[in-house]
């Protein structure tokens, strides 16, 4: 067996020892192994390892190293050995740079906001209801709040009337939304919160929903859960405010009414197909509105303006239409 492994071509031959001459194939394949693991390509011919591989003793395995050698430093120049360490160097120094760059601009546009806020005429307004922003009290940034100035003012916070006094007790409140459980999208679940907490307040609530037909159900709530009859939808909001909010409806003054809506697909939304203002009853008081997601309410609204309809009118927008 030993001498058959010997004979080069043998099916044995993959069990004969290393020839002595591979400790020598190292030295010269050292420098292209350390380039290969920098990333860079290493030409190395097949053939001359194969020698140097079967034939132990003879000629050709002399003469392997020395190929290899060659090879390798005809393929890779003196001269780029590491081409790879001044871009390095420079891709550092960019960084560096911008970051220090950056720094500044933010340092100097900060302190440029403070000596606004230090100026007199907006040092008189600090403190005052007449320079609250509306922006502010909604969230700003760093420097707007710095400078008391945002961005974006819409002007200073109206005074609080007697129609815009949402504190008293004796407020009535009308939401309106876009959506209805089962389907658990955020326009079904906050507008039905907000109502259960306003009625678990001694406020009472009238929350309009909208009713779809069978076949856009179908699309939006869970498959095989459909509603011939608003009672049956009804009872299934009722039942996941017992369950998940630990709220039971039925002891509290809340009320809810149904307009007709389409599922429209290609916006995954759904908008009123009449006035949703119709679905009130005659004995609904018009007091407080809450348009949760006004900008489908109001998209195909032809009925009467709401601020005619009730005495104040709030909105409230679920989407962030610039990260959407």
């Amino acid at each position: 067996a030993g001498q058959s492994s010997s004979v080069p071509g043998s099916p044995l031959a993959f069990l004969a020892p290393p020839p002595l001459q591979l400790p020598a194939l190292a030295v010269p394949l050292a420098s292209p192994l350390r380039r290969l693991r920098r990333g860079r390509a290493a030409v190395v011919p097949l053939a001359v390892l194969g020698e140097g591989s079967s034939e132990g003793g003879s000629a050709g395995s002399s003469s392997g190293p020395a190929d290899a050698s060659e090879t390798v430093e005809q393929s890779t120049p003196q001269g780029e050995l590491d081409p790879w360490s001044w871009q390095m160097g420079i891709s550092v120094m960019s960084g560096l740079i911008g970051s220090m760059l950056s720094a500044t601009a933010f340092s100097r546009q900060r302190e440029a906001s403070k000596g606004k806020l230090r100026s007199p005429s907006s040092l008189s307004g600090i403190g005052s209801s007449a320079s609250a922003r509306i922006v502010q009290q909604l969230g700003g940034s760093l420097l707007d709040a710095e400078a008391q100035s945002p961005l974006f003012s819409l002007g200073p916070v109206p005074r609080c009337t007697a129609a815009s006094d949402l504190r008293r007790n004796d407020r009535h409140f009308t939401i309106i939304t876009t959506a209805a459980l089962p389907w658990l999208t955020g326009t079904a679940v906050n507008p039905l919160l907000r109502a259960l907490n306003l009625a678990r307040h001694g406020r009472p609530v009238v929350l309009v929903v909208p009713w779809l037909e069978v076949e856009d159900q179908a699309q939006i709530f869970a498959v095989g859960q459909t509603f011939a009859s608003k009672d049956e939808q009804e009872e299934t909001i009722f039942k996941w405010c017992r369950e998940r909010a630990k709220i039971d409806p039925a002891v509290l003054p809340l009320k809810i009414r149904w307009y007709g809506a389409k599922y429209v697909h290609n916006v995954r939304s759904i908008f009123p197909s009449g006035d949703p203002a119709l679905a009130l009853g005659q004995d609904d008081p018009r007091d407080v509105l809450i348009l949760e997601e006004p900008e489908h309410l109001c998209w195909y609204h032809h009925g009467t303006r709401w601020p005619e309809l009730f005495r104040h009118v709030v909105g409230i927008i679920h989407t962030n239409y610039q990260d959407y």
